[in-house]
């Protein structure tokens, strides 16, 4: 950032370098991609997040898990609690995301359960998890890992959508 100052510089903020903020010697970057596992980690409290923000832009990436404490671009299509919704109260002023056009509709005030959904639309796939007796060839057997949301009352039975996305009752 020294040797060049046309290159925007965003450093990665994790664990090991939240005391890294602020310490840039001749310029501060114009934002802090901010990755953590749990929202007890250093960088991602209240306070480090206000001194961010008050200068420059705070980057969450929502792609993986693993770079935002499983607030998942997935989790925010099926209306998880961690979602967009959750980084934006956290600070973040750039969200990464694949799904441009859902966090767009999001943004603009969509609700994000109804994003995409066009009448006739309403493929439901119901996957059932319980093994037959008689096993494999003789009857019914789950062997795949669950490919929906499962329900704590009904543990052995998918119910979701095309996209993966639990129904509300």
């Amino acid at each position: 950032m020294s040797i060049d100052k046309s290159i925007l510089y965003m450093p990665i903020v994790k664990d090991a370098t939240a005391s890294h903020i602020g310490t840039f010697p001749e310029r501060q970057p114009v934002a802090y991609e901010v990755v953590f596992n749990s929202l007890q980690d250093p960088q991602v409290q209240p306070a480090v997040l206000e001194a961010i923000r008050a200068s420059i832009r705070i980057w969450i990436n929502s792609m993986w898990g693993s770079l935002a404490a499983g607030h998942t671009e997935e989790g925010s299509l099926r209306g998880a609690n961690a979602n967009w919704d959750a980084l934006g109260k956290l600070g973040a002023t750039v969200l990464q995301t694949d799904n441009v056009e859902a966090i767009d509709f999001w943004r603009d005030g969509g609700v994000l359960e109804r994003w995409n959904h066009h009448p006739g639309d309403e493929s439901i796939r119901v996957q059932a998890g319980d093994p037959v007796p008689g096993g494999q060839g003789v009857g019914y057997l789950d062997s795949d890992r669950n490919k929906c949301n499962l329900r704590p009352e009904e543990p052995m039975l998918d119910v979701c959508d095309i996209r993966g996305r639990i129904r509300p009752r």
